[in-house]
């Protein structure tokens, strides 16, 4: 997880970091980041390394039991909530693309594609 460090995500009892490792019944290894300095970070090294990534063997987040289990009773509501926002236009092109973000993890296929 890469995160802001306001309370809202890292309270140690009803913090989003907290309730995500709960929900899905794993602990999460935690990059939190005052200024979103780890952001840049992991997305220089991403790009640095794409290329040896085996893209053959993507994955989606509802792959894994836990997580789909957990998901599953709110996977439908998720999706339309975010294609309804898609519609919309965004003034930033990172909102778009966190929501397009959810609907890959959800193991659909956004309309403008991967």
């Amino acid at each position: 997880m890469c995160f802001d460090t306001t309370s809202s995500n890292t309270g140690r009892l009803a913090g989003a970091c907290i309730l995500l490792e709960q929900k899905i019944g794993t602990e999460l290894f935690s990059l939190a980041c005052r200024h979103n300095v780890m952001e840049l970070l992991i997305g220089a090294v991403f790009q640095q390394y794409w290329m040896f990534v085996d893209q053959s063997r993507f994955e989606t987040g509802m792959s894994s039991d836990a997580v789909s289990t957990s998901v599953q009773d709110i996977k439908d509501s998720n999706h339309e909530f975010t294609k309804g926002y898609l519609r919309e236009s965004q003034r930033r092109d990172d909102h778009r693309e966190f929501l397009e973000l959810v609907i890959i993890f959800l193991g659909l296929v956004p309309e403008r594609g991967f």
